[in-house]
């Protein structure tokens, strides 16, 4: 198994909208557009952090791992300010508008693509499922490990 943090906001892999373009000659062409602002330098980063991790491609079934670390809003501090106490009505998980998990999840997965594994296709189980927490410092704890066989 291996593991490693990757540091920055976890940005979710939204949703492609199609464009219709004209050309010259008048046909039309559609460019997909990745909605999501920074998805490009979000899975860069975990590409990097593979590498740096020793990570290569496996081979057959992968299991994975993620741990997505929210920053908490300031207005969840007494005074709005982070290096105050937590309010007692600050939420425990980050359940509103902070990203939904399986496009968190999708953004990691591809982002894996060459690196831990041949295609996100490999990917057979998550051992503990992905977890979405508030932490310290926002990033991604990911884990990959190759699946034994009949387990």
């Amino acid at each position: 198994m291996t593991s490693f943090f990757v540091a920055g906001k976890p940005v979710p892999q939204g949703s492609k909208r199609a464009i219709p373009r004209q050309t010259a000659c008048g046909k039309i062409h559609v460019a997909l557009i990745e909605m999501s602002k920074g998805l490009k330098g979000w899975r860069a980063a975990i590409k990097r952090g593979a590498v740096e991790a020793g990570l290569t491609p496996l081979d057959g079934p992968v299991g994975v791992d993620l741990t997505f670390f929210m920053q908490r809003p300031a207005s969840h501090h007494v005074s709005g300010s982070h290096d105050r106490p937590l309010k007692a009505s600050a939420p425990i998980y980050p359940c509103g508008r902070v990203g939904d998990l399986d496009k968190l999840t999708r953004a990691v997965l591809d982002g894996l693509d060459g690196t831990a594994y041949h295609d996100d296709a490999q990917v057979c189980m998550f051992g503990k499922g992905p977890i979405k927490v508030y932490g310290l410092k926002p990033g991604v704890e990911i884990s990959v490990y190759t699946m034994l066989p009949g387990v």
